[in-house]
């Protein structure tokens, strides 16, 4: 979905490819739209914090609830001071995704940057436990209302005011897990490393049992049970370059993520253990060969490319436009580095 077509959604103007519309009321604040693909539902607030919450129950439908005072996301910002004034856009690490307060997940799960504010909080929205794949037309206006609500407020890991730790939240779907990197100048501080959170234990909403142990404490904090695996207790023990922020894993294949800092490109076949392009041969998930495409000029020279082989199917990935299978096509001819910025395609996994 183009953002011109999100936007004629929002404004009950008719997008290409959808059978229905239905607009916001709050979503001025910058960067506050979030629409989560994989579970069907948008969260957005005003400049006065207000909230809203979409979750299309049908392709057709929405459930949808507005929180104004007793909303979670004005209690984050000190109860309705103006988001703007705390956007978390101008730290320098765009390419990390400090674009907007959504910063970060994917598959239900998602952070709230609110670290330019004195709480300086990273706010974990786990929507798994109440909303389900695929649509249910059981969820509520009330179970909507709940997730937003600050009756059921989501957990929040502290990170150090406007140090911009949080490099990424990454989700592997084939393990159902879900990892958070943070970057420090040190290695070995409570900022630095990389964490495993286990989906559904820390669940926004009202959700019965639902626990807040941890709340409140850095994510590599002890104290968060088995919602939270420390993978590395350092950013620089699991192949990445220690302190170093990387571009947000690109899932560009089968069990296949590449991330880029400092001029040197990285990939994983798990998110937990990265190598460079040379190392990462005997990694690689089967059926995979991955290798540099080599030219006269110092652009093509540097593009790596995939191909996969053996399989038909979700495995493969064909270089160029000229035909796109369903199986998914990576852009011609486009570096890594531009995956972020420029149009791809590839299976919905």
């Amino acid at each position: 979905m183009t953002n011109s077509d999100w936007e004629g959604r929002n404004n009950n103007v008719m997008g290409s490819g959808h059978s229905a519309t239905q607009g916001l009321s709050y979503y001025q604040a910058i960067g506050s739209t979030l629409h989560c693909p994989y579970y069907h539902f948008t969260v957005s607030f005003n400049t006065n914090s207000y909230s809203e919450m979409q979750y299309w129950y049908s392709t057709t439908s929405p459930r949808s609830s507005t929180r104004s005072s007793n909303g979670w996301i004005y209690s984050l910002i000190s109860s309705g001071n103006n988001p703007n004034s705390y956007k978390p856009d101008d730290s320098g690490y765009g390419n990390s995704g400090y674009n907007g307060w959504w910063w970060s997940g994917s598959h239900g799960i998602y952070l709230l940057n609110g670290t330019r504010h004195s709480n300086q909080r990273m706010w974990l929205f786990d929507t798994t436990t109440v909303l389900t794949k695929p649509r249910n037309s059981a969820i509520t206006n009330q179970n909507v209302e709940d997730l937003i609500s600050s009756s059921y407020m989501p957990v929040k890991f502290a990170f150090q005011q406007n140090a911009m730790n949080c490099n990424y939240l990454a989700h592997n779907p084939w393990e159902n897990k879900t990892y958070i990197r943070g970057c420090d100048t040190s290695t070995g501080s409570a900022y630095d490393g990389l964490v495993e959170y286990t989906k559904g234990s820390r669940p926004a909403g009202n959700v019965s049992g639902r626990s807040t142990t941890g709340d409140g404490n850095t994510f590599k904090s002890s104290n968060w049970g088995d919602a939270i695996t420390v993978i590395s207790d350092n950013s620089g023990s699991n192949g990445l370059p220690q302190g170093v922020h990387t571009t947000r894993p690109m899932c560009v294949g089968y069990k296949l993520w590449v991330c880029y800092a400092s001029g040197i490109y990285y990939y994983s076949s798990d998110l937990k253990d990265w190598k460079t392009l040379d190392a990462f041969d005997t990694n690689a998930p089967a059926g995979y060969t991955l290798l540099n495409k080599t030219g006269s000029s110092a652009t093509t020279s540097q593009i790596e490319s995939y191909y996969g082989k053996v399989s038909t199917v979700t495995k493969r990935n064909v270089d160029g436009w000229s035909a796109v299978p369903s199986s998914g096509t990576l852009e011609n001819r486009t570096s890594i580095g531009n995956y972020e910025r420029t149009a791809f395609s590839h299976p919905c996994w």
